[in-house]
Parts: C-alpha cells; sequence; structure tokens
C-alpha cells in the first residue's frame, strides 16, 4: 500500500541543520518557477518534530514552495520516529543520488554519520551504495587544509585535482602545487606524476630492498634481503 499523502502548512516547518550547507538560491528560483508552472510533482518525506516538522528529503522544494508563494506543501510522514543517525542515511543517499550534494558535503556527512553509528569506512559505503574507493576518496579530502577546501567547495579547483592534494603529505610541497592548481598552471595529472616524484625523492635511494650474502664456508652462504640493507647493519643486528 502505498503511503499517504498529506498537505502540511510551511508555517509547520522548523529550521532544522542539514546535511546540505548551503541551498543555492539560483536552483531555488528555478524550482519556485518550476513549482508555479506544473505544481508539485513529487511529495517531500518529513518527520514530526513535536509539534512541528523537518525535511528528512526536500529541503530544496520547501524553500522553494515558500518562494512560489505557496502556502502548503505535499508530503509524506516518516511512520515511525527516526534517530539521528537514520535521518542522516536518508539525506545522504537522497541528495547523493540526485548529485545535489559538493564532494564535500558529502564527505562531511559521512563523517558525522561514521560516528553516529560506529560504522566502519566499508560499512558506510555498503548501507550508503556506494563503492569503498568513494567513501575513502571522499574522506580524504577532508584531511586538506581549510583554505585548500573552500576552493574546492568554490569550484576553483577541480574535486580530482584536490584528491591528489590529499595524497601528498609534505605540506610545503602541497602547498606549491595548489597554489598553482588555483591559477590553472598544473593539471590533475601533472598533480599526480609530481606527488609520484615528491614520494620516491623522500624514500631516498636506500630505502629499496637490497640483498647481501655473506660466506660461512666454502660450500655455504646465507643471504640477507631488505630495504636499506648492508654489512654493517647486519653485524648490528647480530
Amino acid at each position: 500500500m502505498s503511503p499517504a499523502i498529506r498537505q502540511i502548512p510551511l508555517a509547520k516547518f522548523g529550521d532544522e541543520p542539514q546535511v546540505r550547507g548551503r541551498l543555492d538560491p539560483d536552483k531555488v528560483a528555478g524550482l519556485a518557477a518550476s513549482l508555479r508552472a506544473v505544481g508539485q510533482l513529487q511529495p517531500i518525506r518529513v518527520r514530526p518534530l513535536g509539534n512541528l516538522f523537518d525535511p528528512v528529503d526536500g529541503h530544496y522544494r520547501v524553500a522553494a514552495a515558500r518562494l512560489a508563494g505557496f502556502e502548503t506543501i505535499d508530503a509524506v510522514i516518516e511512520e515511525r520516529e527516526l534517530n539521528a543517525a537514520e535521518i542522516l542515511q536518508r539525506q545522504l543517499i537522497a541528495n547523493c543520488q540526485r548529485t545535489d550534494l559538493t564532494p564535500c558535503e558529502t564527505a562531511r556527512g559521512i563523517e558525522q554519520l561514521m560516528s553516529l553509528t560506529g560504522w566502519t569506512a566499508a560499512q558506510a559505503a555498503a548501507h550508503l551504495g556506494f563503492s569503498e574507493t568513494k567513501v575513502s576518496g571522499l574522506r580524504k579530502l577532508l584531511t586538506l587544509p581549510p583554505e585548500i577546501l573552500a576552493q574546492v567547495e568554490a569550484g576553483a579547483i577541480p574535486v580530482s585535482t584536490a584528491y591528489e592534494l590529499a595524497r601528498i603529505d609534505d605540506p610545503i610541497r602541497r602547498a606549491e602545487l595548489f597554489a598553482q592548481a588555483a591559477t590553472g598552471a598544473v593539471t590533475r595529472d601533472e598533480v599526480s606524476g609530481a606527488r609520484r616524484s615528491t614520494t620516491r625523492s623522500a624514500a631516498g635511494p636506500d630505502d629499496g630492498p637490497s640483498r647481501v650474502t655473506l660466506s660461512i664456508d666454502k660450500n655455504s652462504s646465507v643471504t640477507f634481503s631488505g630495504p636499506g640493507l648492508t654489512l654493517d647493519r647486519i653485524i648490528g643486528l647480530s
């Protein structure tokens, strides 16, 4: 049986925090124009919140309906009370399926969801319908300094480039590449190449596997293998 759709006065909606950091005014205005032209085609989903209601899925439509001058909005009311993790999970799934959230908003939502539920990254990925690789990449974005994240959210730096910047451990080299990426002087592939070069330089020539063979007598010998191995290090282990 399909859930019942009710008309809820817009005055009954509060202002609870959402996984989305902000609403794009242009998107709200465009959706408001659509609502005026053809009406509301899909109900939103809400949860009771005392004497008010909170959108679980439909934050944009509530704002657009207000802008369009509507007094009510069609909604499906969740039949049972949802906890904070369930609300966040529904918002993440609904918004990410429509690609409404920025990568940084999605990353923060995943971190909050993992904190509320105690899920691992793999469990969060399974519950949200994401790949583990996507979850790992999104979470890595949050390790970037605030000034870089701000540029990513503003669209000044492509997300793919930001992923590569986040994988650079050297803060000085990362800041250099960030400055170049912000002006378009380097591409994502060039940042990736610089990251690999930096990693190899940091490892140094002695960190690769080495083999040292010692003769025990005329007929036998023993071989040692390991990173940066030398005869002095072998003697020091004895």
